[in-house]
């Protein structure tokens, strides 16, 4: 499955991801797919990316991980910081693909916290269209938060 070959290969694009010489059609912002927690691009989207690529669309996914320690677990680090880092992915491919605006898709941390602080405290508001959530982990995850359910 995407989880283990991304264990064993950190940081890797999900297919048709990432073509930042990509120009989405008039009317389409490009899409910009956000993973959940300890989980990296490839794990998370390499299922969708592709399809959404077929379907036309620019399609780009953000691998970081604030935790140098654990190399495979991306997004697992404080959600300010990796918000940061998803700001600046999204300028980038602003810059790139000459778009005013993304649209986020994001399951987990990446469909809850972590677009909603970038949204609401890091001008994303600005910048995103659409934020479509998957799942997403709105109450937070953790001890604190599982031992409601156990």
């Amino acid at each position: 499955p995407a989880s283990v070959y991304a264990l064993a290969h950190p940081g890797t694009n999900p297919q048709g991801a990432n073509n930042f010489s990509c120009k989405p059609r008039e009317g389409q912002n490009p899409v910009v797919l956000l993973p959940g927690t300890n989980s990296d691009a490839y794990a998370s989207w390499s299922m969708y990316a592709p399809k959404l690529t077929k379907l036309g669309y620019c399609v780009f996914s953000p691998n970081f991980n604030g935790l140098k320690l654990l190399p495979n677990f991306a997004y697992t680090g404080d959600i300010r910081v990796s918000a940061k880092a998803v700001s600046g992915f999204v300028d980038r491919v602003l810059t790139a693909t000459g778009s005013k605006k993304v649209d986020l898709i994001g399951w987990s941390q990446g469909g809850g916290p972590l677009p909603n602080y970038y949204i609401t405290k890091l001008g994303g508001d600005k910048k995103v269209s659409k934020l479509i959530a998957l799942a997403p982990s709105n109450h937070g995850v953790g001890p604190r938060a599982v031992s409601r359910f156990v």
